[in-house]
């Protein structure tokens, strides 16, 4: 039998029909299936889920078969705690069953940073330093310095705080910048006999500015002597009629050898102030010494 006969028997073309019949329902079957698979036109829009409670968030993710994924927590004061930042897909986006979202939350407490020295910095510095640490700049105040614009302490909830201490991100911190010398006078404060912890506490609340720290060569030799020494020396010295503009700066000389000392030089009153406000209203507040 020839091949034109054979193509054109009957049971060749039965069986051609056959094959035919199979592939086309292979091929529907496939279509069927892959649109079952896929949910073709079986989406709906996701809700906004901005501000929601995340428990809220996975009883609708699970309610309509959606997956979930929390790939990130940030602090954001303004927000309920565990409440949803932001999500992809966006609110809006057609999503199909066992779609995944992935979520941003609201932490409940602000990351712990490490306080930035900000001491003598300018406040174009220190706000730029506060900007990068996510920081924010509180209130300004101004107090008599030589240094104008420079920061010369740093608070928190209305306390000083010290570089290298932990603080909430997005801490609020109030700064004091330098205003430069007051046109107001004091008498030049004695330091001498007092320790380096009561010169810098007088020195503060004198609206004074520590200068530079002279200590003797022992405490080279024996560091651990520098707790227990005074002042001996200072430089403007506290000399009877002697005054000195708010926000000047004093420079001191330590030492342990008490014959350094010079014996009737120590101003009583300047170390009962150290406990009292005496010293402070009679030198700062009398209107007999303040031209």
């Amino acid at each position: 039998m020839s091949s034109r006969y054979f193509l054109l028997s009957r049971g060749f073309l039965k069986q051609l029909f056959f094959v035919l019949l199979f592939l086309l329902v292979v091929l529907l079957g496939s279509i069927y299936g892959l649109k079952m698979y896929t949910l073709h036109g079986k989406s709906t829009p996701l809700p906004n889920f901005k501000g929601l409670s995340f428990d809220s968030v996975q009883a609708y993710c699970e309610s309509n078969h959606l997956k979930w994924v929390l790939i990130d927590s940030v602090y954001v004061a303004d927000l309920e705690p565990h409440s949803v930042i932001e999500h992809v897909p966006d609110s809006g986006f057609q999503v199909k069953k066992n779609r995944t979202v992935y979520f941003t939350i609201n932490s409940a407490e602000p990351d712990q940073i490490v306080m930035p020295n900000l001491i003598d910095l300018s406040f174009r510095q220190a706000k730029a330093v506060l900007e990068r640490q996510n920081l924010v700049v509180g209130t300004i105040t101004y107090q008599p310095d030589l240094a104008v614009g420079t920061v010369l302490k740093q608070f928190w909830k209305e306390e000083e705080i010290t570089p290298g201490d932990a603080i909430p991100s997005g801490a609020t911190i109030d700064l004091v910048l330098g205003s430069g010398l007051s046109n107001e006078s004091i008498p030049v404060p004695d330091f001498v006999g007092l320790k380096l912890e009561e010169v810098q506490e007088l020195t503060d609340r004198l609206y004074l500015r520590l200068g530079l720290v002279h200590e003797d060569s022992i405490f080279e030799e024996n560091p651990t002597d520098s707790i227990f020494a005074f002042t001996w020396k200072q430089f403007p010295e506290a000399i009877d009629g002697k005054l000195i503009r708010l926000g000047s700066s004093i420079d001191i000389w330590l030492t342990t050898d008490s014959l350094k000392l010079p014996v009737d030089t120590i101003n009583q009153a300047i170390l009962d102030s150290i406990n009292g406000e005496a010293f402070y209203q009679d030198v700062v507040e009398s209107p007999e010494t303040n031209p």
